[in-house]
C-alpha cells in the first residue's frame, strides 16, 4: 500500500523540526562555552606586545568569526524550525495547490504564505547540510516542479535571511563583536588605557568597604562587651553588589549585546 502524500510531508516536517532544534540547542551550548575561553584569552592577549600580539588577535579574530557564522547558522536553523512548524499547519493548503510542473506556473488563489515558505526552504537547502531539511526541500521541489525550484534557489526577497545564509555579515560582525567583547569585560586590548579610571575607583572602593567593615568589627565588639546589640555589617550589601557582577551576568549580557548588533 502506497503511502499518502500527506503522510510523507508530516513525518518529513516533524523529523525536520526534530533535527533542526538539536543541531540548534547543541551549537548555542558550544558557543556559550567559547564566550568564556574567547574572553579569557582576549584579557591575557591585552599585556602582550609586537608580532605575538598581531599574531594571536589575528587568531583570536578567526574564533570569533567562526562564532558568528556559528550564530548565523543557529539563528537559520531556528528560523526554519518555526517555518516548518507554520507549514505543517498549512499542509492541506500545500497539498491543495494546483499548479503546471513544467511551466511553475500556480493556479491563482493558491496560499500565498506556503509558496513563500516553500521558496525559503528550497533556498535555504542550498546552504544547509541537514540530511532531513534537505529531504523535505527535495519533496517541496518535486512537487512544484523544476521551474519553480530554479526560481527558488535565487529567491532573495528576505534580505536578512539571506544574510545570514551566505554569511555576507561575518566579517564586519566580527570587528563589533570584538568591540563588544572589549567593552563587556573590560579588556583595555591596544592599550589606551580606556579602563584605568574604573580601576582606580574600583580599587580605592574596596578601600572603603576595607575601612567600613573594620569599623563596623570595631563596634561590634564595643557593643557586644556593654552589653548592647551590635548593628548588622554593612559588608553584606557589599558581597550582594559583587554577586551580581559574575562572569555568568556579563556573559549574559555579551550575548545580549550580540544578538543587539544581528538586528542592526
Amino acid at each position: 500500500m502506497a503511502i499518502s502524500e500527506e503522510t510523507v510531508f508530516k513525518t518529513a516536517l516533524k523529523m525536520t523540526v526534530s533535527k533542526l532544534k538539536f543541531k540548534a540547542d547543541k551549537m548555542r551550548t558550544l558557543n556559550r562555552l567559547s564566550l568564556s575561553s574567547i574572553s579569557k584569552e582576549l584579557n591575557d592577549l591585552a599585556s602582550e606586545q609586537g608580532s605575538k600580539f598581531d599574531r594571536e588577535l589575528t587568531m583570536n579574530k578567526i574564533r570569533i568569526s567562526k562564532l558568528v557564522t556559528d550564530d548565523n547558522t543557529a539563528d537559520v536553523y531556528e528560523i526554519l524550525m518555526v517555518d516548518c512548524e507554520l507549514l505543517l499547519s498549512r499542509l492541506n493548503r500545500l497539498l491543495s495547490i494546483k499548479h503546471d510542473r513544467k511551466t511553475g506556473e500556480i493556479e491563482a488563489g493558491a496560499d500565498e504564505t506556503v509558496i513563500k515558505l516553500a521558496k525559503k526552504m528550497i533556498f535555504a537547502s542550498s546552504y544547509i547540510s541537514i540530511k532531513e531539511f534537505r529531504k523535505l526541500a527535495t519533496l517541496l521541489a518535486n512537487k512544484f516542479g523544476r521551474p519553480f525550484y530554479e526560481q527558488a534557489l535565487i529567491d532573495d526577497s528576505e534580505d536578512d535571511f539571506v544574510k545570514k545564509c551566505k554569511g555576507e555579515n561575518v566579517d564586519e560582525l566580527t570587528e563589533m563583536y570584538l568591540k563588544e567583547f572589549c567593552e563587556t569585560y573590560r579588556i583595555d586590548l591596544y592599550g589606551e588605557g580606556k579602563y584605568e579610571v574604573e580601576k582606580g575607583e574600583g580599587e580605592a572602593s574596596t578601600d572603603a568597604s576595607t575601612d567600613a567593615s573594620a569599623d563596623a568589627g570595631a563596634k561590634t565588639e564595643t557593643g557586644t562587651e556593654a552589653g548592647t546589640e551590635a548593628a548588622p555589617a554593612s559588608s553584606d550589601n557589599a558581597k550582594e553588589d559583587h554577586k551580581s557582577q559574575t562572569p555568568l551576568n556579563d556573559m549574559d549580557d555579551l550575548k545580549k549585546r550580540f544578538s543587539a548588533l544581528k538586528r542592526l
